[in-house]
């Protein structure tokens, strides 16, 4: 569902009620007999595609749906929690989303926080936050990790969204993210 609109003469819009989900395949068709202003009929292509990419983070507000928001300052044992716009392939995440420290030259894998613990960190964030309930569910799209050490205190670190995370329906995404922060001293 969404709205369709003329930007101008050449250029058609379709805005979407809601963000498309990974992975996804649109096509548009011209009805038969479009005619142009003019009263002619519309020659050329009569149908348009394209695809959604692979799985990233949702945006809220210009920014990634990730919490704690980039920028802050950190505890060494950080969880953090994400929602990726889609289903994500979980061996995928756990291979291509890590941790980046400063002064340490090698990835650090992260690790799901999953069942009770999952839940009380969701429930806290919705609670605290006043956001829009994280469903705390198992089949929720919503993931809660955790660099697999922890931390050393004052340096800056990333959390990447790597290259290579698939969605459920095998879409990949082929760009890299970086979420920066500090740990606190």
């Amino acid at each position: 569902p969404g709205s369709s609109r003329w930007a101008d003469e050449r250029n058609w819009i379709y805005d979407f009620d809601a963000d498309l989900k990974a992975g996804q395949s649109c096509t548009f068709t011209l009805k038969p007999g479009l005619k142009s202003v003019a009263g002619t009929a519309m020659e050329g292509t009569n149908q348009y595609q394209f695809k959604t990419g692979g799985p990233a983070l949702v945006m809220v507000n210009g920014r990634a749906d990730i919490q704690p928001f980039e920028g802050s300052r950190i505890d060494p044992k950080q969880a953090f929690v994400l929602k990726p716009n889609g289903a994500v392939n979980e061996a995928s995440l756990l291979k291509n989303l890590y941790c980046e420290v400063e002064g340490v030259h090698e990835r650090i894998p992260v690790k799901l926080i999953e069942g009770k613990e999952r839940e009380q960190m969701l429930a806290f964030l919705a609670k605290n936050q006043r956001r829009e309930k994280l469903k705390a569910d198992s089949g929720s799209n919503v993931r809660v990790v955790q660099c697999q050490q922890a931390l050393p205190f004052g340096k800056n670190m990333a959390l990447v969204w790597g290259k290579g995370i698939v969605s459920a329906n095998g879409a990949t995404n082929t760009e890299a993210r970086r979420f920066k922060y500090v740990v606190r001293p």
